[in-house]
């Protein structure tokens, strides 16, 4: 906090309580509702347009992003449950049309029709049992892996734990994906004409025209769903490689982070405070290959300061929010950062209680006096302190470039405004310690540690990482999302492919006498391939159009977590697509290049 000030103006205080039994969370911000309007009638300068949100504890842990995320993750796994599904489905229909002379053996020998649905059925459960079992055992032992993927920070909310919450939905998708695949081609398969099947001898294994549109409308689905994962792996991708390569404001890979907290009440007065970071900035410099060291509250790319509300002489409108930084004279030398206008902090004013001097970003100059210099101007900043009227003016000595604080995809619009103190005017416990070095910032690891501990034994130091290291954690959320969408789109796209080029071998192998004809009268492999590409062309052609629909519906779910893209660009979109139509194309072309490989003779002797 601010010298001056109280607990009124910090924004950043939470608290955890139990609720009594028998009341609600609704009930629970009802009353805190009522308490924050009594604080704001009372101290109307600090608390006015604040007020108090009730959370559940995984809310308050979970951010939107990641809830985003994470429903991204499950509309993925359907979607390649759905996709497997209509592959089984039309398995299923392919061995049916093989097996109407079964079929119609059965009914004639008296089986009911609720008899051949149940057969059908029951061949459809230990299909789909065994590949549960076996989809179950693979999962346990991605559980023990997905942590290593996962960055180093694995939220502790995500269980990952197998219970028996989990085996009771596993036993029900098993339930329903036995009557999802299964249940429509059971029930055509319990219709069977008796006397075609037999009369032709079994030569004909076709179920009808109705039947081979059913399952050109599940591969139409198939590609259509398909095309929505790769669109929604492609945006995670894009989003997460905009991540990586956004600019923090300056250069972090020669940089060395580590937090510090003065203990005991030794340091509880500011001087000693102020000359114990003093001491500790003067021990880091001595070391071989440090370049620059400074001390912040904030690190930039990581976490933001405390909240504030500012103003300037003479501004009617309200108060605005930005975020205050406590900061030692040496940061911009050390994050090799040229200030705009003006200068940074004196010696003098790191150490002094009383200063008055405040370096602010070039977004809070140009928001407070556009077109005009900010050096030398006075900033209100927001207190509880009786003495200044609910105002503490400051004098702005330098202007200093943006630089991203809040991780990259959460800033807010306060976040973009900064307000840097110095350390006396705002004497934390714990700081963050920035190291610039000569060489590679992983060396100075120990020798940082060991110097600050030479300091004072009271000095804890902990979180030490590189800035890169800590760039590529707080990106890591991104990555693991996009490996596993990347994951589930590859998977969806195999599943496509295989249930096309089944869809057509089935067609090539019902069409062998006709093939067998059309050889017979001149058609070349050629005209026989281009026939079986066509039917593939089109099937690829409906998916797409449906998929595009659903595409951009995923898109939009996604914008929430999506970082310095447009979601909804059409390019991204056009070349997916062009990508898939191609690889069904290649899927069809296999049996269509084996269906032209057919003897006319092979083919009409068995007319």
């Amino acid at each position: 906090m601010l010298e001056g000030d109280t607990a009124r103006t910090i924004r950043t205080v939470s608290g955890i309580a139990v609720l009594k039994p028998g009341v609600t969370r609704q009930q629970a911000q009802a009353d805190a509702d009522a308490v924050a309007a009594r604080l704001e009638s009372d101290f109307p300068t600090t608390n006015r347009g604040y007020g108090i949100r009730v959370l559940t504890f995984r809310d308050s842990h979970v951010t939107p992003q990641t809830r985003i995320a994470m429903g991204a993750l499950m509309t993925a796994v359907v979607f390649v449950l759905l996709i497997a599904c209509a592959n089984l489905a039309n398995l299923l229909f392919v061995r049916g049309a093989a097996r109407q002379r079964d079929m119609a053996i059965r009914a004639a020998m008296g089986a009911t029709r609720a008899r051949l649905i149940g057969h059908v059925l029951g061949e459809s459960a230990i299909v789909t049992t065994i590949g549960t079992a076996v989809g179950l055992s693979g999962a346990l032992w991605c559980i023990g892996f997905l942590p290593s993927v996962w960055p180093e920070e694995f939220p502790y909310w995500l269980r990952l734990d197998p219970d028996v919450r989990i085996v009771t939905f596993t036993v029900g998708l098993t339930i329903f994906t036995t009557l999802a695949v299964g249940l429509l081609p059971a029930i055509r398969m319990s219709r069977p004409s008796v006397t075609d099947p037999l009369s032709h001898g079994g030569r004909s294994s076709s179920l009808g025209r109705s039947s081979h549109r059913i399952q050109r409308g599940l591969a139409v689905g198939q590609v259509a769903l398909c095309l929505a994962l790769l669109v929604g792996a492609h945006l995670m991708i894009r989003s997460f490689l905009s991540l990586q390569r956004a600019n923090l404001g300056f250069d972090e890979r020669p940089l060395l982070s580590l937090r510090v907290f003065a203990t005991g009440d030794a340091f509880d007065p500011i001087p000693a405070r102020a000359a114990l970071f003093a001491r500790a900035l003067d021990a880091l410099k001595a070391l071989p290959g440090v370049a620059a060291v400074a001390a912040t509250s904030a690190v930039p790319g990581d976490d933001g300061g405390a909240t504030i509300r500012v103003t300037k002489a003479g501004a009617a409108g309200p108060f605005v929010g930005a975020q205050a930084i406590t900061v030692t004279p040496g940061l911009f030398d050390t994050l090799a950062v040229r200030l705009e206008q003006g200068r940074t902090f004196t010696e003098n004013e790191f150490a002094n209680p009383d200063s008055d001097a405040v370096v602010i970003n070039e977004s809070l100059a140009r928001q407070m006096w556009p077109d005009q210099s900010a050096l030398e101007r006075r900033i209100g900043i927001a207190t509880a302190d009786p003495r200044t009227d609910g105002v503490s003016w400051r004098r702005v000595v330098g202007v200093a470039p943006d630089l991203v604080y809040e991780e990259l995809g959460e800033q807010t619009e306060q976040a973009r405004l900064n307000v840097y103190f110095p350390y006396a005017r705002s004497p934390l416990r714990t700081m963050a310690l920035l190291i610039r070095g000569n060489q590679d910032p992983a060396t100075l690891m120990t020798p940082a540690r060991q110097a600050l501990h030479q300091v004072d034994r009271g000095f804890a130091v902990f979180d030490v990482a590189t800035m890169s290291e800590r760039r590529r954690l707080t990106s890591g959320a991104q990555r693991a999302f996009g490996t596993m969408m990347v994951g589930f789109a590859a998977a969806a796209l195999m599943l496509a492919c295989l249930g096309i080029y089944g869809l057509l071998a089935d067609t090539a192998r019902q069409r062998t006498q006709e093939i067998g004809v059309r050889v017979a009268l001149g058609a070349t492999p050629q005209s026989i391939v281009a026939l079986f590409v066509r039917q593939a062309a089109i099937i690829g052609a409906a998916g797409l159009v449906m998929g595009t629909a659903l595409a951009v519906l995923v898109a939009e779910a996604l914008s929430g977590v999506l970082f310095g893209i447009d979601p909804l660009a059409v390019m991204p979109i056009v070349l997916t697509a062009a990508t898939l139509i191609v690889v069904v194309l290649l899927a069809g072309y296999v049996p269509a290049r084996r269906a032209s490989k057919v003897a006319p003779l092979v083919a009409l002797r068995s007319l």
